[in-house]
């Protein structure tokens, strides 16, 4: 029960750290600003809550835990379940705050197809990014990985990976940061949200055949 609760909060925060600042803030801190907040927020969780649930705070993460075998698959289902309950808690506390404040975010930091980015060209983006954290997340558990750097490498890689896509899709590769904030924005950030629970689901599958063909079984 433990790592469940954990895996909410953690993933509540990494909402509440990273759309929130895109929300609150993102008029004073940009692109730049955006992407270490969701980074500084997985930096976080991973090292308050890692050692308890194994910091995934993302069903793709999860996924591909779980596919490369460095995961109980019975407790999959009950993961992604927490985590997508954790999204939800984090957007409701930033439309609750979001009542009481002006601000000048459009969409509510949802995901959504920006600057005439096609349905392909986000599908693949999401992909492709997904599977970079997917297999980094797979990669900070092998026997040779020092652990007390897992939090740090995670947190990097997410801010990385936003750097690149903001301007794309505002980022997701994490269906419960989308489902988060696009359930209380509702509208429009709903009509592409499937594209954002699959592409990443995707990317987790291929972090997971690129990483059992790079490494030797020795090495997993």
């Amino acid at each position: 029960m433990k790592s469940y609760v954990a895996e909410f909060i953690g993933t509540a925060i990494l909402v509440i750290g990273g759309c929130g600042a895109a929300i609150f803030a993102g008029q004073y801190i940009g692109v730049l600003g955006i992407a270490l907040a969701f980074g500084l927020s997985l930096m976080l969780v991973s090292y308050a809550f890692g050692h308890i649930s194994g910091g995934h705070f993302n069903p793709a993460v999860t996924i591909a835990m779980t596919l490369a075998h460095k995961f109980d698959r019975k407790v999959t289902s009950l993961y992604i379940v927490a985590q997508l309950l954790g999204g939800l808690a984090g957007g409701f506390v930033l439309f609750f705050i979001a009542q009481g404040v002006e601000t000048t975010s459009v969409g509510f930091a949802s995901n959504a197809l920006l600057n005439n980015t096609t349905v392909m060209s986000a599908f693949v983006m999401e992909a492709l990014l997904t599977m970079i954290l997917c297999l980094v997340a797979i990669e900070t558990t092998s026997a040779r990985f020092q652990k007390a750097f897992a939090g740090l490498v995670m947190g990097s890689t997410l801010t990385l990976i936003h750097l690149i896509s903001i301007p794309l899709t505002n980022t997701s590769v994490n269906p419960a940061r989308s489902l988060g904030v696009a359930f209380f924005a509702g509208g429009p950030a709903l009509t592409h949200l499937w594209l954002f629970f699959v592409a990443p689901f995707v990317g987790a599958v291929l972090a997971y055949y690129l990483y059992n063909f790079m490494q030797h079984p020795e090495q997993r």
